[in-house]
């Protein structure tokens, strides 16, 4: 073999060579080496490992907030937070992969205000008197004060309350006496107003609010109620017309006035009156320098007597004789009739404790709740 066909077969050789190569690197190395499945494996194991490094550094260099205070910024998010632009760098950083979950935080209930309860009243010497409760249903607030409403036209009719006083969040009392009218009607109720309770640590804590519609609750209406009289008549006796010695005897009624006199805080009883048919009854007095006034808006009608039947025990029954007189008044026209027999209930309460009906009679001045 010559020089020249050495040279050409030693090329050829180098040829071949470079061409197992080529097929080796481009078919055959995957049958030598790893598979696609385990260099994709590879891959993926290599890309959870550099996210699991991102999660770290976030974890690391995020602000830890405590619970409430997360829990207030979700608040804050869902009632308008700042939009998700103005968030922190890191937060928006486009590789880092955010997780939400839930923070197992037990916010405690909102505060809640109820309307008071239990609202009842009586009417008295001149005056009506009313308390109340508070709900016991309220929670987590404070009661800042009560106002008191009266109506005396119709319950029914909402601009016919007026509002008569104002009280302490404490004073669960009240005693009406101003513009009252003798025998008139009146209804009542009691508005609370409230605030979340800033004494309460929990309310601080979690900066709780009472809801605006809940600050103001009304109760039930009471009523009516009507104040007591402020004078009584009692009849001692009467004289009826008769022809004596043939002379017309005109009837006579023998009365007493009993009347209030807020000075003295007592009851006091009239002189014994004769009045006639046609006369008012009432007089006027001076007693140690005073005047005591007991007028009456009633005037003598007529006389009469009458017998009744009337039980006792054990089953006793008696005839009695009983002395009447007919009244009218002069402002109404109205017509009534009092005996010397029936004893009306109060009055005889008033002859037994002059100071019947008054803060006194009660065992001492009327205190209201500070």
């Amino acid at each position: 073999m010559d020089a020249k066909e050495a040279l050409l077969e030693y090329f050829d050789k180098i040829a071949l060579g470079v061409a197992v190569l080529a097929f080796v690197g481009f078919v055959g190395l995957p049958l030598l080496g790893e598979s696609p499945a385990e260099k994709r494996q590879a891959e993926i194991e290599s890309y959870n490992r550099k996210i699991s490094a991102l999660r770290a550094v976030v974890q690391e260099k995020a602000p830890k907030p405590e619970p409430l205070e997360a829990a207030r910024a979700v608040r804050r998010a869902l009632a308008g937070g700042p939009a998700p632009e103005t968030w922190p760098s890191w937060l928006m950083h486009k590789r880092v992969l955010i997780t939400c979950r839930r923070i197992g935080i037990a916010m405690p209930d909102p505060p809640a205000h109820f309307p008071p309860v239990d609202l009842s009243g009586a009417g008295g010497l001149g005056a009506i008197t009313l308390q109340w409760a508070d709900n016991p249903r309220d929670r987590l607030v404070k009661i800042v004060r009560y106002r008191v409403e009266r109506n005396d036209v119709d319950p029914q009719r909402d601009d016919a309350w007026k509002t008569i006083a104002t009280v302490g969040g404490k004073v669960h009392r009240y005693r009406d006496t101003e513009g009252l009218e003798a025998g008139k009607a009146y209804w009542y109720r009691v508005v609370s107003v409230a605030q979340e309770d800033q004494g309460l640590s929990v309310v601080r804590k979690y900066d709780l609010e009472l809801p605006e519609p809940q600050r103001e609750r009304v109760s039930s209406v009471v009523g009516p109620f009507r104040t007591q009289p402020e004078q009584y008549l009692e009849l001692q006796s009467v004289r009826t017309k008769s022809i004596e010695h043939g002379q017309i005897v005109e009837p006579l009624a023998y009365v007493k006035v009993y009347k209030f006199f807020p000075d003295d805080g007592e009851w006091k009883p009239s002189p014994l009156l004769t009045v006639k048919p046609g006369e008012r009854i009432g007089t006027t007095v001076r007693r140690g320098g005073k005047s005591y006034d007991w007028s009456s808006p009633w005037e003598l009608v007529t006389t009469r007597r009458r017998t009744r039947k009337r039980k006792l025990g054990g089953g006793v029954e008696i005839t009695e004789q009983v002395d009447v007189a007919v009244l009218r008044n002069v402002e109404t026209g109205e017509e009534i009739e009092i005996n010397n027999k029936d004893r009306d209930p109060v009055l005889e309460k008033i002859k037994a404790d002059p100071r019947y009906g008054t803060d006194a009679a009660a065992g001492g001045e009327e205190r209201e709740e500070g």
